[in-house]
């Protein structure tokens, strides 16, 4: 599902953010590559047995089992780190409206956590699946940010992300379903902003009247 969704045109157009998601290295590959089959392996073998025993001494690593996906393979990676005990903090002290099922509770934060770390222990990581395609993760720590919506560390990815791009027609034709997306995804960020905006008065209105 998520795959057909980057190939739609809203993604391939305006471009796309996964959050959270693909979570480890087999699913990242299954995402953005595309399996080599066994019968063109043999062929390529075949045609370039020469040039492969040239490039083992220079180079002993072998090749990767599959082929990236240029059309949907992201542009950036960002890797947003904190310390446990920030994450914890922070887990804790989420306002009750934006809070999910109980799902910041203590136990909760402290599973997910430790699910997250042994994850990423070893070498078979989203990271290092990126890492193999050179697509060099950016890291970014949001220790110090201290805004809700981490507001500073978003600002330093839009710097490096660069201007969203306007949405474009395909040969001048677009559906009403796409198009009725396309406006309901701008009205979804425009309601985002405000709430976010209105939280950020009542904190400051909170602070002052401490």
């Amino acid at each position: 599902v998520i795959k057909e969704k980057l190939f739609s045109k809203p993604c391939q157009n305006q471009g796309y953010v996964l959050d959270g998601y693909p979570e480890t290295y087999d699913q990242a590959k299954n995402l953005f590559c595309i399996n080599i089959d066994e019968s063109e392996n043999e062929k390529e073998d075949e045609e370039e047995e020469d040039e492969e025993e040239e490039e083992e001494e220079e180079d002993d690593e072998a090749p990767l089992p599959f082929v990236v996906d240029k059309r949907i393979i992201p542009d950036h990676v960002f890797n947003l780190n904190a310390d446990d005990a920030i994450l914890l903090y922070r887990g804790k002290n989420i306002p009750p409206e934006r809070e999910m099922d109980n799902q910041y509770n203590e136990e909760s934060l402290k599973k997910s956590i430790f699910d997250f770390r042994v994850r990423n222990s070893d070498v078979s990581t989203v990271m290092n699946f990126f890492l193999e395609v050179d697509k060099y993760p950016i890291d970014i720590s949001v220790n110090n940010d201290e805004r809700p919506f981490l507001e500073k560390s978003f600002r330093k990815i839009l710097k490096l992300v660069g201007k969203p791009r306007n949405f474009e027609k395909d040969d001048g034709n677009i559906s009403k379903e796409e198009e009725a997306l396309i406006l309901l995804q701008k009205e979804e960020l425009l309601q985002e902003r405000m709430k976010e905006l209105y939280e950020e008065k009542l904190n400051r209105r909170a602070k002052l009247e401490e």
